[in-house]
């Protein structure tokens, strides 16, 4: 299964709309960084992803739902204001 998400991760294909777009590096780094049933769980979604445009939201909702609500427990002054931005999905 991690050789079939490797494929899928590598035939990825940004986004042209100029902004930065994280949604390999952010998918991969999940991957590497899980237990063993959390990178089951997130292969299985990457590999359910019927295109990149939900790729693209897999990666956003990580972030939003994973990433920036652990940054605001670990920092808690936080602004709201602060760049936690990523690349929009359209």
């Amino acid at each position: 299964m991690l050789y079939e998400v490797q494929l899928r991760l590598q035939g990825y294909t940004s986004t042209s709309t100029g902004v930065t777009d994280h949604t390999v590096t952010l998918l991969s780094a999940f991957m590497e960084c899980l237990p063993k049933d959390g990178v089951a769980n997130i292969a299985e979604d990457i590999l359910n992803s019927n295109d990149d445009e939900g790729l693209r939201a897999l990666a956003q909702h990580l972030l939003t739902a994973v990433l920036i609500p652990s940054k605001y427990l670990l920092e808690p002054n936080m602004l709201l204001s602060e760049k936690l931005y990523y690349a929009p999905s359209h």
